[in-house]
Order: C-alpha cells, then structure tokens, then sequence
C-alpha cells in the first residue's frame, strides 16, 4: 500500500522533479498525459502571455544577452515584438507547492522584501508616483518617449503577478546575465541590453548609488547618481546628444521634469560624484566590473582582505612577448589568463573535459589560494576571485564563482546576495 501523501494536483500536477514524485503518490500515472500536458501548457501560456522572458546563450559567441530578462508590459506592442515560448519559460521556473511564497503582506514594502529580499529607498516610490503622474493609465510606460521602461520590482508596484509564484521566479525578475547580486535592474532600455538598477554593497542597507550596464561594456558597472531621478536625467541628456533631431525634444522635455519632480521631493542633482566619493573610502579592491568590492577590512591587523597572488604557475603564463614588468604583470593575467583561458574552456579546443582540466589548473591554483584566504578571515580575496569569474562569464566557471562568493556572503552576513547567486 502507498503511504505517500497524495499530491494536490493529482492527475493534473506538472512536477518532473523525481523528488517530487517520491514524496507525493499520484493517481494512475506519476507524469501527466500528453492530452493533459498540452492543454496544461497552454492555460500557462494564455494566463502569462504579459510576461515575456528570454534566456541567455550563455556560449562565446552570444553571452551578452540577459540570463533571465522578463518584459513584464501590458503593451499588446510589446508582447508580440518580444514574443516567445512562454510555456518552456515557466516550466523552468516551476518549484513544488510547498516552496511557493505565502500570501502577499499587507504592506507593500513588506512584499517587496519578501520576493527581492531587499529594501527600496524613498526615491524609489516617489519616482513611481512620478511616472503615475506622467501617464497615469500605464506608469510602466511614462518613459517610453525616451526609449526606456520601467520594469523588475517596478512589476510588483504595479500589482502583477509572476507565475509560477515562486522565490527563484522574482529573484531572476530581470536580472540580466553579467548582472552581480549587487545589482537589481529597475529600468531597462529598448537595445544593447542597456538598464538601469540600484547597486549595494549590504542587502540589508541602503544601495550606495544607481548604475548602468549594457551589452556595449559586458559585465561593467558604470555608476550615474545616488536617486533615480539624477540617473534617468543623466541617461537622457547622454541619449540625447545620440538621438535623431526629430526625437532630441523628448529627451529634452522629460530633462526639465526630472530636475522639476527631484527639486520638489527635495533629492540632489548631479550627485555622481559625491556618492562615489563617499563609498571610494570602503573600496578594497578593484574588480572585473569596475565598481570595486566592499569588505570589512582592518587596517592594523591587515584583516579582511588579502590582494590575489601572482603564483609561478600563473606568472609563467604571462610572460607573453617578454613583458614581466611588475606594473604591467597584474593587466597582462587579468588579459592573458583570464581570457586564453577561458577561450579554451569554451572554444574548440578544448573539447573533452579532461582538455579543459588543464587549463583550468592554473586558475585552480589561485581558487585555493582563495580559499585559505577565507579561511583566516580575509573574504575579500575569495569575493574578488568568484566576482572575476562570474563577470567573466564563462558558463565553465560558474560552479567555482558561485562557491568562491558564497561562502564570503554568507560570513558577512550578506545571506540575500548568496540566495540569489545560488538561483541565477
């Protein structure tokens, strides 16, 4: 006799997972059929057909796209210019029921933490009842006439449902492939991947500014202002300068009521540098995306983080046309190393695993080096390391990127960070 609890769904459940099918009995079959399963697919599709997702190539030629980029617009244009199999799109995302997020809490602060697991500053919500008086029937739209939306968290504001309703599905909202932890996507732009997020450093502190990212620069964090305001203001006057005659007045008209609404909420203009300025000061380190890492760091004790040391493994891999200056060592590995390296991983040459064993030995060698590091209370180092080969992107390093930058996340106390690199 089957002791199992029967699952909810019976006949009708969708899971594949084999734990899944373990725990739960399931009666006359453990799988649908294929009658069902189709008409099953379809109910999802018809109930989604608002969101749109698209998935990364995450091969050499086309890791520039977004991992997961959700186009979560109830513009009938812009579902069928981003239309896709939005089927296959939730069936990845499905979780068992008993991993589906609880009800929505009353507030809505409370049930943005609950499915980002971050809290949004006061310029956030002031900029939303901004777009609310731009147009007032479609505020993901107000700023279509300069060629961005706003999307991510701004889907939740708007009431919108993600299915299935699952963390992993609102943690991905978004969240594009080169995208770090750090970074939660707000607005996005109509080509080259180009958005718009808040970056922290603490996911339970404030973010530290807003900053860009695109296809043009993979994987690089380019700061614009401390509020949302300044940085929508920065991006048109940039665009605009780029924009065709005809278009240059938009751009130009959504400037002045930007400066307008941010002098009324009482939020700083041109305020770049000052925010740069203030977290300069925490910045340990440079790294592959430009913005720099931020660790508790001692400066008597030397405690906290430790730079990446040039090993003679490594050091042999970059003499390359004689050049060993001591200046230039360090730009010559991050060049040669990283990027033969991971060439090889991903190219044609290395075709069986055992071929890029080899080469990945070298960066093996500097993993366990991390690894010490973090050992004896210098996270900085294995954060640096994993954050390098996450932004890299090459799929082969993912595995050791997320270890590399967990382990420290979760020693500071940056638990948000590590869930959502783990479901990226």
């Amino acid at each position: 006799m089957d002791t199992r609890p029967q699952c909810k769904y019976g006949i009708k459940c969708y899971q594949k997972n084999p734990n899944h099918q373990k725990k739960f009995s399931h009666p006359t079959n453990d799988k649908p059929s294929k009658p069902a399963e189709a008409k099953r697919k379809a109910e999802i599709a018809l109930s989604d057909k608002d969101l749109t997702t698209t998935a990364a190539d995450v091969g050499t030629k086309t890791a520039k796209k977004a991992k997961v980029e959700d186009l979560s617009s109830s513009s009938s244009s812009n579902a069928n210019n981003n239309e896709c199999e939005t089927s296959e799109v939730v069936e990845k995302f499905f979780c068992d029921p008993e991993e589906e997020l609880p009800s929505d809490p009353y507030s809505l602060e409370e049930s943005i933490k609950q499915k980002f697991l971050v809290e949004m500053p006061e310029d956030f919500y002031k900029f939303w009842q901004f777009c609310t008086d731009l147009n007032k029937d479609a505020p993901l739209e107000a700023l279509s006439a300069v060629g961005i939306q706003l999307v991510g968290v701004y889907d939740v504001v708007a009431c919108k449902q993600l299915v299935p309703r699952c963390p992993s599905r609102y943690l991905c909202h978004w969240r594009y492939y080169h995208d770090p932890p750090e970074m939660q996507t707000v607005l996005s732009g109509c080509s080259d991947g180009f958005h718009i997020g808040y970056f922290r450093d603490v996911p339970s502190e404030a973010p530290v500014f807003l900053a860009s990212m695109s296809d043009v620069k993979p994987g690089i964090v380019s700061p614009l202002a401390d509020n949302i305001f300044d940085a929508v203001r920065v991006y048109c006057i940039e665009a605009g300068k780029k924009a065709d005659p005809f278009k240059k007045a938009a751009f130009s008209k959504m400037v002045t009521q930007l400066e307008t609404a941010a002098k009324s909420y009482g939020f700083a203009l041109d305020s770049k540098a000052e925010a740069v300025k203030r977290r300069r000061k925490k910045v340990v380190c440079k790294s592959f995306h430009g913005a720099g890492i931020v660790v508790p760091f001692d400066k008597q004790t030397d405690v906290g983080y430790r730079e990446i040391p040039e090993t003679d493994g490594l050091c042999g891999c970059c003499v390359v046309q004689g050049c060993v200056d001591d200046v230039c060592r360090r730009a010559v590995w991050c060049w040669y190393v990283w990027c033969k390296a991971v060439w090889m991983m991903c190219g044609a040459d290395a075709t069986t695993s055992g071929a890029r064993d080899v080469v990945f030995a070298h960066v093996q060698e500097l993993i366990t080096n991390a690894q010490w590091a973090t050992d004896e209370g210098d996270f900085g180092m294995s954060l640096e390391l994993g954050m390098d080969l996450f932004i890299f992107g090459c799929p082969h390093l993912h595995n050791a990127a997320r270890h590399l930058m967990t382990v420290p996340y979760d020693l500071l106390g940056r638990t948000a960070f590590s869930t959502i690199l783990k479901v990226e």
